[in-house]
């Protein structure tokens, strides 16, 4: 008799505590976020003190480690891009007897550009910072499409703001991963500038 596969428990949040150790390497320093596929942890490896992120996704939104293949697949195919966060390693933990895939990856200073955006006076940049971000943002999309990649999920929550003044240095996160890239993505990004 052929034995069949259990589906996992869907986990909707995992939300770790300070402190905790994930994967016997690394703690918990801050939650940073939440989405469909998971969490994303600001962590800190024990042994180095080096800061990184953690996305811990969903088992029953990254069946076969599908989700994860792909970002890490994509963040490494992108990792000259100046604009993408680097990719270092993929983990793997026990939360409520399931196994969690973790991908580690870049830690990120900065703020959202929506938050950015809202301490701006009346809540816009002038005009100058304005074309001076767009054109920093139009440049890193043109490498990502020049790789015949494309992120699918531009918006003001996936952009960091590491720095500014007369040009901005920015990095965004969260590329969305379900289709393969086609023309009409592109054209999508481009219309989300």
């Amino acid at each position: 008799m052929h034995k069949q596969r259990k589906k996992p428990l869907a986990i909707n949040e995992f939300n770790l505590l300070v402190g905790r150790i994930i994967a016997r390497k690394y703690e918990i320093v801050s939650k940073l976020g939440s989405g469909w596929e998971g969490e994303v942890y600001k962590i800190r490896e024990v042994n180095t003190g080096i800061e990184r992120a953690a996305k811990l996704f969903y088992p029953h939104r990254n069946l076969h480690n599908k989700a994860l293949k792909f970002y890490a697949r994509k963040l490494h195919k992108l990792h000259h891009c100046d604009i993408i966060i680097q990719y270092h390693t993929q983990e793997e933990l026990i939360y409520k007897k399931q196994k969690v895939a973790v991908l580690i990856s870049e830690y990120v200073e900065g703020e959202l550009l929506s938050a950015f955006l809202n301490d701006q006076p009346r809540k816009r940049l002038e005009p100058f910072q304005a074309i001076h971000l767009l054109n920093t943002l139009a440049k890193g999309m043109e490498e990502i499409h020049n790789l015949g990649e494309y992120h699918g999920d531009l918006h003001t929550d996936n952009i960091i703001v590491r720095r500014y003044g007369l040009g901005f240095d920015l990095k965004i996160i969260d590329v969305f991963h379900w289709s393969t890239p086609k023309r009409q993505n592109i054209q999508d990004d481009i219309c989300d500038l």
